[in-house]
């Protein structure tokens, strides 16, 4: 059996995936937050550091205005029918608050949320193949 130092590495390695590939965890942002959420509690657990992880996302929470909402529905609120990688962008900079304040380490760089779901499905994109052109030309 593994221990909970092992443990909460593990869970930090999930965490931090989340970030750079947010489609493999959910297929929607919602889903991706609720990713985000068990894992981080799930952290907070097995490291007794759940008192830390309830005020950081109380305080993030604050910061968003989204008071017992998630990120993804404060955004809505007040930018109804933005689109998914907006969506995407806010829930992951609010998230980051938590994950910092935790002492959990983010990637130095994670990829634009423009481009980890597909326009107006919530699907996750696939990136162009070498023989076939970018959007961008």
């Amino acid at each position: 059996m593994r221990t909970a130092e092992e443990t909460a590495q593990h869970l930090q390695v999930i965490i931090t995936n989340i970030y750079l590939h947010p489609a493999m965890y959910g297929e929607t942002v919602a889903g991706v937050e609720q990713a985000l959420w068990i894992y981080h509690a799930t952290w907070a657990y097995v490291t007794e550091r759940d008192g830390d992880y309830f005020k950081a996302l109380a305080d993030a929470g604050d910061a968003a205005g989204s008071g017992v909402n998630s990120f993804h529905s404060a955004c809505l609120a007040v930018h109804p029918g933005a689109p998914e990688p907006e969506v995407l962008e806010f829930v992951l900079k609010h998230w980051a608050t938590v994950t910092v304040h935790l002492g959990i380490p983010l990637p130095a760089e994670y990829p634009d949320p423009m481009h980890a779901f597909s326009p107006n499905t919530g699907q996750p994109q696939s990136p162009p193949s070498a023989d076939q052109p970018s959007a961008d030309g």
